[in-house]
Order: structure tokens, then C-alpha cells, then sequence
């Protein structure tokens, strides 16, 4: 039945939240490091030996064309502009790179790959930093780095005066409200009752509060009550779910490492480190031990030498989520590989893209060449992964089981063996009789959709397409066998059946020790590096240009905090030195995230980036007391959590002054919360919840059921197929760290929520209840209260009775069973709902 009342109502609520969309990233930022990361880093290597203030020095320049600075780059050389900003078909560099007009480089045309980044690159508008003359030996002086901010140790700031002290309850409140009077702004109103307990249960466990959690909280007059909300929250399972996305943003989770057809990456079990992040975050793990576990678990072992530290070990699997890139070169992979995993340390842990140092010292902050190495040479001295066989071409991850004690390793150890030849002998079988296996499967699978019963026309066009697509390619079997003559039932089908089932049977039994990603002490095996040791340094990153070697040990600027003693890779020792209370960062680009994912935004609004190139913080203060009383708290994230959500600063609603907007239109000053879209998993989440697909963890179950409750963490993450839902809105790309995700708005996102089934679907399950309530006008309150977590005005009310009304009339006209119209007036209400800014934003 046409649903055009609907459409209508939806299209204007989707349409009024295009309004309200958050703003990007700062895309500026985003393509200077985009220059930093990909195009630099080729330049060096590849083009300036022949294009570079250097090369014209030594007389060896060509073509006139100068590539080491922005106005050399775009003036171009003999032959014109090199590269036009915004117009790669006019950027001769991308001709000469594609070997159509010159040869850049001339021995060895660049990979498709890097020739890409440069499209984008210039596609971008060619952002380069690179202003005035390039002086070759220009460096950053240590002494004067260690000067600035975020190379100190926070120190406990003096609490300011301030005009309004009526409104500071704590010295989180002082230390922001002293710089928002210092810029003439004064603090936003104190959030409604209703408004809070849906923010404080978005940002605590991703879902929103139920009605009865509601009704409790208003009800509830004593003082401190909202201490008990945050202490119900943080003591919710789900604590551990909703902020595990937040860290595995910044470590490239993902459950596959998918390359060219020539390579294999295998298959790697990465789901055992994911719920070691839920499990430490739910149990409130100091961060310093969860800091130095990732970093060297493997190496904080118990000393009985008969058991084994399970999570310890489990915790290292992050380092594995590198990529593997393709090609045939072992010492390349390697090198790549390492890149990534420094990436992850700098950024992440440090705040610093300390890889932008591999082919040179860095251009922005104190990190040098040599001290790119110098880390680099402890995960040399480890490995995620080795190479199977003589050709670098097939790789496997290191994985171990989760045995607790070495009598449980060797007990196991015959069936693990076992489990192998099978396995062994089902990829002879799969390989040989490919043919007939693959007939066999879609002859099975077709059984099995002409028996299910869709309950949509969504669903039934997909079964239909399905069954399609199995016919035509069984029919293209059967036309394949009857050309070669093989056979299409041959005994070695029942043979492999039984191996199957042998196989699943030892799995299920190792299943009590699941597999799980890990890094191992010594390099990569059959290597040029035989040894853990140091490292010579990549002249220009070119790992077949060897400079000196480089002793391991911590960035130079870093020093006047004490060098470290290496011993084994020198992985123990980093952690340690990571850990320490007095490091200037460790803390600080911590609690910065923490403030990050209550605020919208962080105190520094590049999160990942404490150098020259981030934001510097606009609260310095603010962000040393964080950072200091995160120290003293034990490093617990759930009292610094706690402390930030008690404060007024948090508490304040999203609601603006005239003036204050006149002043602060970007919020800088945090004068106010920042309204929040729900991001990508918490509006799967919150949809699967009103529809009943998702249930809340509770305790005391067990942790290892958490993956059965249908949280949209728990859902597939690849590479190779990332999920389009999620991508649609703004999830993380598991290729890539995302210290803070962007947030668009866009046609397909309107589409996705008028037509999905997880929409529409949802939508049906709530007007299935309401119409459960006699009178229509606490159908609405309950609606109300269900998708908004408060009750209506009365003004809603008579808008929302209005809209059923007409929403009967107008079905009335192509339908005449009166139940289907009023599932179908409902069906209306709840979709308008859904798609309103209300249901789509945090205040």
C-alpha cells in the first residue's frame, strides 16, 4: 500500500536535520597531513635527487623543475606548471609520473597506488606547507622543543580567580569558566533532567536510557543524584562496549588484512584483543597497565615459568593490525609493516606522527631521522608475522591459543596437531574437486532459500536476487562439467563431509583456548636481521640505502626524562618509559580523548597530533589538571570519566546565547555542550534496541556472551568488505587510525533511513507496542518517552494527534481493513520520529 502520507512527514524531518549536520574536520588539516604522510615521503625518496634545490647545486637539476618547495612545484620547470591545484589533468607531474609525456622517475614508473595519492593530492587543491626557500641543513633544535608544552610534565595548575563563582562547583568549572570570561562569553544554562540522562547514557554505553531509568531519575530528589546515574552506568557492561569502539578507532581494528591476488595475508583471529579492551575497560584497568600490556605483554609474564598471563599476551595482538602490504620484497613488507606500527605509537599513545621522520627528519616537530630508527629497531626486534615459504608473497599472522598453563599447551598440543593434517588434507580435497564442492554448496544453499519466508518486499527481493544468482551459477557449473567431464557426485565429496565434521569437532574442543593474535620477541624469521639488535638507518627511507646504525632508544627530545636500558627487543623498557607518571604526553593525550568523547571535541581538537601542525589546546590549564589528577587517581579512566561528568562544564545544555554565538560561533571556549549526532554503531545500536535485536549486558553475565547481545561492535569489520552502513555514517575505516571521526550529511544517509529494513523495521516493532495502549494520547507519550527519553508538550501532543488523523484519512483512501490502517497511521508516526533531529542528536 502506498505510504505518500509518510514520505512526506519523513522527507521535511530529514530535511530539517540536514540543518543541523556537525562540520567536518578541519579539511586543511586533513591535507597537509595527507602531504606529510603520502606525497613527501615519495618526493624524498624518488624526485629530489634529480629535483631539488641540492640537485641544482651539484649541477645535476632537470628540466629547470624544482619539487623541494610549494612555489617551485607549482611554477614548474621548462615544460610549464608541474602541478595546478584542484586540476590534476592539467598538473603535468601526473602525466610525467603515468610515463605518458616524461619519465618521472625515469628507471621505474611509480606503483598505481602512490600515482593515486598524487591524484587525490592534487585533487585536494595540493596542500603544502612547504613555504620559502628550502635550506638543506635546517633543523629543530632539541633545547628550544623541550621548551614548549607538551614536551613538560603536567604540573597541577593555580586555580584562577573568577567573577562567577556562584556557578564553578569544582575546579574543572574554574578553570574553564576563567577563560570564557577572559573572551567576554558566560556559561550556558544548566541542562534539564531529561536532556542529561539521555546524554550522559549515549556517551557512557551507546544506547539510550530506557523509559523506567527515566522515570527513575526524575523521580529521584535526593541530592546526588546524578552521582548515581554516572555510578549506574560506568557499572553497566556496556561502558566497556560503547568506549572499546573509541580506542579501536585509533589502532586499525579490522578482521581481515585483504591484498592482491599474487599475495595472501591468511586469516587472523583478532576478536580475542577486542574483548580484551571491553573486559579492561569494564573493569576499570589503570591506564598505564593497559598502555604497557599492549605495548609488551608478552614480556610480563609470570615467573613460575609454569603459567601464562592469557590477557598479557592477548593485549599485544594491536601490533598485528598493521597492513601487509603487497609485493615480493621481504625487507619492503618489513619495513612498511614496522611504519604502521610507529605510526600507531606516536599517534596514538604520544600524540606525534613520528613516521613522518622515516625518510627524513621531521619538518614540524623535534622527532629526527635517527630517532625514527632508534624506536623502529625494537619492532624489528619483534614480529607480528613471518613469511610462509620461500616466496615473501604469503604471510601469517602469529597467533597463539589462550592456554592458561603450559600442562594445558601440552595436553592439547597431539590435537592441534591433528587438527592441522585435517585442515591440511581439506585444502588438497577443496583444491582438486573445486568444481563439484562449489555444486554441492549452491545446490544445498538453494534447498534452503526456496524454504524461507521473507516478511518484507525488501527481504523477498533479496531471497529472489539470491536465488537467482545460485541458478545462474549452477547452471554455468553444469555447463562447465558437461565441456571437461568431471564428475559432479565423486566419493571424495562424502570424504570431505567427514573431514568437516572431524575438523568442527576439534575445533569446538580447542574452542575453551581460542586462537588470538600475538607479537613474539626476535625479528621477523628468514630475514637479513637474524638477531634482536639496532637497526641501520634507511638513507631517505630506502630500505636498500643503509646509513649508519642506530642505537634503540627514545626520541632525543624526550631525554632530559631520562634515557632507557635495553634489554631483548627493547619493547619492556618503552613501556615502561611510557608509563611513567612524570612523561609529558601519556596522560595529556588521554585525558584529552576522554574530554574528546564527552565534549564533542577535544581540549586539543587534533587528538592523534600534539605537534606543530595540531591545534595548540585552548585550556592548557585545564588540560594539566586532567592529566595530573588522572596520575593521582591510579590512572583510572572511570574517575576522570566521573570527575568531567559531575562538573557544570558537562552539565550545561546545548542551547546557545545570541551573544555568546556572536562571540564563539565554533564553541571554541566550550561556553556550552556541543550537540552530537549518534555516530555509526550507536545508531545501529539504538535502532536494534527499539526493534529488540540488540539486548543490554548485564551482570554477572559472563563476558564472553557480550557477543550474542547483538552490539553493532561485535558485527564484521573488513577490509575488504567494509560494512556500507556503517561507512554511510562516518564509522571508522579499518584501514586507518581515526582519532576523531567526521560527520557528514548527505542524500544516501536520507535514503538509508526511509527505505532499510532496520529502519522501517524498527519503526513497525514500535507501533506494534503503542497500538498495545488503548488511548492514542498515551500512545504518544509513550513514544515520546521511549525514542526521546521525556514526555511531550502539550502543543506535540496535539501536533502528533493531528499527523494520525490526517494520516488515517489519507490511507483510508487506498485501503479498507481497518487494522492494516492503523499499523500503517502508526507505522507513520514512529517513522517520523525516528527521522527527526531529536532522535538523531545528543543535546
Amino acid at each position: 500500500m502506498p505510504r505518500y502520507s509518510s514520505i512526506r512527514i519523513i522527507a521535511v524531518c530529514w530535511i530539517s536535520a540536514l540543518f543541523f549536520g556537525g562540520a567536518d574536520a578541519n579539511p586543511a588539516d586533513k591535507g597537509i597531513e595527507f602531504f606529510e604522510r603520502k606525497i613527501r615521503p615519495v618526493l624524498v625518496e624518488r624526485c629530489y635527487v634529480c629535483h631539488s634545490a641540492q640537485a641544482a647545486a651539484k649541477k645535476t637539476l632537470k628540466g629547470g623543475l624544482l619539487l623541494d618547495t610549494r612555489q617551485g612545484t607549482r611554477k614548474g620547470g621548462d615544460s610549464g606548471p608541474a602541478v595546478v591545484p584542484g586540476k590534476p589533468a592539467d598538473s603535468l607531474l601526473i602525466s610525467a609520473l603515468r610515463h605518458e609525456t616524461f619519465k618521472m622517475p625515469p628507471k621505474r614508473k611509480l606503483s598505481n597506488e602512490v600515482i593515486a595519492d598524487f591524484l587525490k593530492w592534487i585533487t585536494l587543491g595540493a596542500p603544502d606547507p612547504r613555504t620559502g626557500k628550502v635550506n638543506a641543513h635546517a633543523g629543530i633544535s632539541l633545547q628550544d622543543a623541550r621548551q614548549s608544552w607538551a614536551f613538560q610534565a603536567p604540573a597541577m595548575p593555580k586555580l584562577p580567580k573568577v567573577a562567577n563563582t556562584k556557578w564553578a562547583a569544582s575546579d574543572i568549572d574554574r578553570l574553564l569558566l576563567a577563560k570564557l570570561e577572559a573572551n567576554g562569553l558566560t556559561p550556558a544554562s544548566a541542562s534539564d533532567r531529561t536532556t542529561l540522562i539521555r546524554r550522559a547514557t549515549y556517551d557512557l554505553l551507546g544506547l539510550p536510557p530506557t523509559a523506567e531509568q527515566v522515570t527513575a531519575y526524575l523521580k529521584d530528589k535526593r541530592k546526588g543524584a546524578f552521582a548515581r546515574v554516572i555510578d549506574r552506568l560506568l557499572d553497566s557492561p556496556d561502558f566497556g562496549i560503547r568506549w572499546a569502539r573509541f580506542w579501536l578507532d585509533n589502532v586499525r581494528y579490522a578482521q581481515d588484512d585483504p591484498t592482491c591476488a599474487a599475495n595472501s595475508n591468511g586469516a587472523f583471529s583478532v576478536g580475542p584483543y577486542r574483548d580484551w579492551v571491553v573486559k579492561s575497560l569494564n573493569r576499570d584497568l589503570p591506564y598505564d597497565q593497559f598502555v604497557r600490556l599492549q605495548v609488551a605483554g608478552d614480556l610480563m609474564q609470570p615467573k613460575d615459568g609454569e603459567s601464562f598471563n592469557v590477557d598479557a599476551s592477548t593485549a599485544t595482538g594491536m601490533w598485528g593490525l598493521a597492513h601487509v602490504v603487497e609485493g615480493n620484497d621481504r625487507e619492503k613488507v618489513i619495513a612498511d609493516f614496522v611504519d604502521e606500527q610507529l605510526d600507531v605509537l606516536g599517534r596514538t599513545f604520544l600524540g606525534l606522527t613520528i613516521s613522518c621522520a622515516r625518510c627524513h627528519d621531521h619538518k614540524f616537530d623535534p622527532i629526527r631521522q635517527t630517532d625514527y630508527y632508534a624506536l623502529a629497531g625494537m619492532f624489528y626486534s619483534s614480529h607480528s608475522f613471518k613469511f610462509d615459504g620461500e616466496s615473501a608473497r604469503k604471510r601469517v599472522r602469529i597467533q597463539e591459543r589462550a592456554y592458561p598453563t603450559k600442562a594445558k599447551q601440552c595436553e592439547f598440543a597431539p590435537l592441534e596437531k591433528e587438527l592441522a593434517e585435517v585442515e591440511k588434507e581439506l585444502v588438497s580435497l577443496e583444491d582438486k574437486y573445486e568444481n563439484p564442492l562449489e555444486l554441492k554448496k549452491i545446490r544445498d544453499e538453494l534447498v534452503a532459500k526456496l524454504k524461507e519466508q521473507p516478511q518484507t518486499p525488501n527481504q523477498k527481493a533479496r531471497v529472489d536476487r539470491r536465488i537467482k544468482f545460485l541458478r545462474d551459477r549452477e547452471k554455468n557449473l553444469l555447463a562447465d562439467q558437461k565441456k571437461q567431464g568431471w564428475k559432479i557426485n565423486p566419493p571424495q565429496l562424502e570424504t570431505h563431509a567427514k573431514l568437516v565434521v572431524q575438523r568442527d569437532g576439534m575445533k569446538t574442543k580447542l574452542g575453551a583456548f581460542p586462537l588470538r593474535m600475538v607479537i613474539r620477541e626476535g625479528p621477523v624469521p628468514e630475514t637479513r636481521h637474524k638477531a634482536a639488535g639496532d637497526i641501520r638507518l634507511f638513507i631517505r627511507g630506502n630500505h636498500l640505502a643503509l646509513g649508519p646504525k642506530v642505537p634503540r632508544q627514545v626520541p632525543g627530545v624526550f631525554v632530559m626524562q631520562g634515557a632507557i636500558k635495553i634489554s631483548g627487543s627493547g619493547r619492556r623498557a618503552l613501556a615502561d618509559w611510557l608509563t611513567k607518571p612524570e612523561h609529558p604526553l601519556t596522560a595529556r593525550v588521554m585525558v584529552n580523548r576522554v574530554w574528546q568523547r564527552l565534549f564533542g571535541r577535544g581540549i586539543v581538537a587534533t587528538p592523534s597530533n600534539f605537534g606543530k601542525l595540531g591545534r595548540p589546546p585552548t585550556h592548557p590549564e585545564l588540560l594539566d589538571y586532567l592529566a595530573t589528577r588522572f596520575v593521582q587517581n591510579g590512572w583510572s579512566i572511570k574517575k576522570m570519566i566521573r570527575e568531567v561528568m559531575l562538573s557544570r562544564a558537562y552539565q550545561q545544555s546545548s542551547r546557545v546565547k545570541a551573544a555568546n554565538r556572536a562571540r564563539d560561533p565554533g564553541n571554541r571556549w566550550f561556553g556550552r555542550m556541543n550537540r552530537k549526532r549518534l555516530d555509526a554503531e550507536t545508531l545501529m545500536d539504538t535502532l536494534g534496541w527499539h526493534a529488540g535485536r540488540v539486548k543490554r549486558s548485564i551482570r554477572p553475565m559472563p563476558e564472553w556472551k557480550f557477543v550474542v547481545n547483538g552490539r553493532a561492535l561485535y558485527g564484521a569489520f573488513s577490509r575488504d568488505k567494509p560494512q556500507t552502513t556503517l561507512d554511510l555514517f562516518d564509522g571508522a575505516n579499518p584501514d586507518l587510525l581515526v582519532p576523531a571521526r567526521a560527520d557528514s550529511t548527505s542524500a544516501p544517509q536520507a535514503l538509508y533511513m526511509l527505505n532499510n529494513d532496520a529502519v522501517t523495521g524498527t519503526a513497525a516493532k514500535l507501533a506494534q507496542r503503542a497500538m498495545g495502549i488503548p488511548c492514542e494520547s498515551e500512545r504518544v507519550d509513550s513514544l515520546y518517552l521511549v525514542l526521546f527519553g521525556r514526555t511531550p508538550s502539550q502543543q506535540e501532543r496535539d501536533v502528533a494527534l493531528g499527523l494520525v488523523s490526517q494520516a488515517r484519512e489519507t490511507r483510508r483512501k487506498f485501503a479498507t481493513n481497518p487494522m492494516q490502517i492503523e499499523n500503517g497511521v502508526w507505522n507513520d508516526v514512529c517513522m517520523a520520529m525516528i527521522c527527526s533531529n531529536e532522535f538523531l542528536y545528543i543535546d
